[in-house]
């Protein structure tokens, strides 16, 4: 019965995935801002923003049914979350990009035994590989003299799996803005949340340079840009290079 369980909810998550991506690709626009766009960027002006899921890392699939597969204490890691509830919440949370915190504070609050296996929670977090097309793009912006920042819905418990891989890309930016669960144990703010962007700017802009925030979610785009910033849906390291260069950043 569990297994089934199992089987129809990853089914509805496929679904989900496929019908998100669809509906992104889509969209007409590339370019998010509410103001007349500007001319005048350059190395001292301008911030350029990076989400981390999706656009410079993508999952690797491989690595992530290695993590679900392996046996603990005698049964695959998966089966030990094979429950309804946690399934419905973790297809929740993936819809609406939540943050890993958010799932942690769930565990917390209902199956408080389950955090035993923050270990393979935590290399199930980590298993994506970086694009490197992309991360050749940055490097190229930060060799202009660019700043870069990170500005993802990832926890700060979860951000350590990925920079012990991959120090030298993270190493590469300014800034790298997480999210953490409230001191009450609310959930912490995440995007789409208009207050993630307002608090990113009281933070990270008090100077009031161009802010661009390079995304592939749509929601997030719109959110960014009622804030202030210039959104840019992110489709591929080609297609994010020539709208740079159109906007005379490369």
């Amino acid at each position: 019965m569990e297994l089934l369980v199992l089987l129809i909810f990853i089914a509805v998550g496929c679904i989900l995935f496929y019908f998100a991506r669809r509906r992104n690709k889509m969209q007409a626009s590339y370019i998010y801002i509410k103001q007349p766009l500007p001319s005048d960027f350059n190395t001292i002006n301008t911030i350029l923003i990076f989400d981390l899921h999706r656009v410079i890392f993508l999952r690797d699939f491989k690595k992530t049914f290695a993590v679900l597969l392996k046996p603990v204490n005698g049964l695959p890691f998966i089966f030990r979350f094979a429950k309804p509830k946690i399934l419905k919440y973790a297809l929740s949370l993936s819809r609406r990009e939540g943050s890993d915190e958010e799932f942690l504070l769930f565990l917390t609050q209902y199956y408080p035994q389950l955090l035993a296996y923050k270990g393979q929670i935590k290399d199930l977090v980590s298993a994506y590989y970086p694009v490197k097309e992309l991360i050749t793009l940055i490097e190229l912006l930060r060799k202009k003299g660019y700043s870069v920042h990170i500005a993802s819905n990832i926890g700060a418990t979860f951000l350590d799996g990925l920079t012990l891989q991959y120090p030298h890309i993270f190493s590469l930016f300014d800034v790298i803005k997480t999210v953490q669960n409230k001191q009450d144990g609310t959930p912490p703010v995440v995007k789409p949340n208009l207050a993630y962007f307002q608090e990113y700017i009281d933070q990270f802009n008090p100077n009031g340079k161009h802010m661009i925030f390079i995304d592939n979610n749509i929601k997030n785009l719109e959110a960014c840009s009622q804030a202030g910033l210039i959104g840019i849906r992110f489709e591929s390291s080609n297609q994010l290079e020539k709208i740079l260069k159109n906007l005379t950043i490369l």
